[in-house]
């Protein structure tokens, strides 16, 4: 498909720099090893944009199927902030009053490990890690795997708990706001963000595509669950055994989508 549409451009009579691929083709030196290069580094922006999304999506939907419990009150908070006939659309900015649902964003990132390995990164002199030394030169790659599967970092690590990235003892700074704000204190609840969970990477070389895709998955598990419900098929459970690549894929899966009554 994409050498498809690198030879399409070329066939233009005048290029339109509309997208990355046609803008290098203005300059077929631009690249080291030309035609090659477009299309890996479009591979690439697949990849990295959408490819992961989709896949953090269905695995959404496989643990929403496992566990009909988190699905229905990730609803029910979806529904309270916004409404049937609500005209109010989602801004990501506005994610703090649903911590629910970021909860549930990162316990399918952990859980499901769509990218299992780290972008190999080299070190840039000779160091010593945990008494082993470390030349200067030698490709590093950690797995997310062991990080986010270990026990010391996320008890019961293979169980999924959203509950686990929601803090309900407030401070007394917080008690006085959420009295304020005229809500109970029995209510209360915030997300906060594990410094161990690091699906995008760390560092400076991280991810850049962590706050497009966080905007993408969080539009769309709020539409999908707003408006319908995800049911296992009896005769059918999904296969979790993952389909390993450059991502981390779930097997086929069959699911029935039931449309919510109180939506529609």
């Amino acid at each position: 498909m994409l050498e498809e549409e690198n030879n399409n451009n070329k066939e233009q009579s005048e290029i339109d720099p509309h997208n990355l691929m046609t803008k290098y083709l203005e300059d077929p030196n631009a690249l080291e090893n030309g035609d090659m290069d477009v299309v890996l580094l479009a591979g690439d922006i697949w990849t990295g944009g959408m490819e992961t999304t989709l896949t953090a999506t269905r695995w959404a939907i496989i643990f929403f199927m496992q566990n009909p419990d988190v699905q229905e009150k990730l609803h029910e908070e979806i529904v309270q902030r916004y409404p049937r006939r609500s005209t109010g659309e989602f801004s990501y900015s506005s994610r703090d009053e649903l911590p629910y649902l970021c909860a549930v964003i990162d316990e399918v990132l952990r859980l499901a490990n769509v990218l299992p390995w780290n972008i190999p990164h080299r070190a840039c002199k000779t160091f010593s890690l945990n008494g082993h030394s470390i030349t200067e030169g030698t490709y590093i790659m950690f797995s997310y795997s062991a990080l986010h599967h270990d026990e010391a970092n996320f008890p019961d690590p293979y169980k999924f708990n959203p509950e686990r990235f929601l803090r309900r003892s407030p401070t007394e700074e917080e008690k006085k706001e959420w009295m304020w704000r005229g809500k109970k204190i029995d209510d209360f609840v915030v997300y906060e963000k594990n410094p161990l969970l690091c699906p995008f990477g760390m560092g400076l070389r991280k991810c850049p595509g962590e706050t497009l895709a966080m905007k993408e998955i969080c539009v769309f598990l709020i539409k999908l669950v707003q408006r319908f419900r995800f049911v296992t098929d009896a005769l059918c459970p999904p296969d979790t055994t993952r389909c390993m690549g450059m991502t981390s894929v779930p097997r086929e899966f069959v699911c029935r989508v039931q449309k919510r009554e109180d939506w529609y």
